[in-house]
């Protein structure tokens, strides 16, 4: 019984720390309209996406303290 327990406290604790955080959003300009087509990476990483025609995105990030990094060629 001490052993189940203790597998699933393990189980539980490296869980925790492979969370990850999905992270939603909306780009605009300056303007306010929608920035499509809009880089979205978390910085030091390889993952990334590009926001939709309503300059929306979704992005699973590695931890709560990831930095997003935008851009937009065009726009500066």
């Amino acid at each position: 019984m001490k052993r189940a327990i203790l597998i699933q406290l393990l189980l539980l604790i490296s869980g925790g720390l492979i969370a990850q955080f999905t992270v939603t959003g909306t780009v605009t300009d300056e303007t306010g309209l929608s920035a499509i087509g809009a880089a979205v990476i978390v910085k030091g990483t390889t993952i990334g996406t590009v926001t939709d025609v309503n300059g929306k995105y979704n992005i699973s990030c590695p931890g709560a303290d990831a930095t997003l990094i935008f851009f937009l060629i065009g726009i500066q």
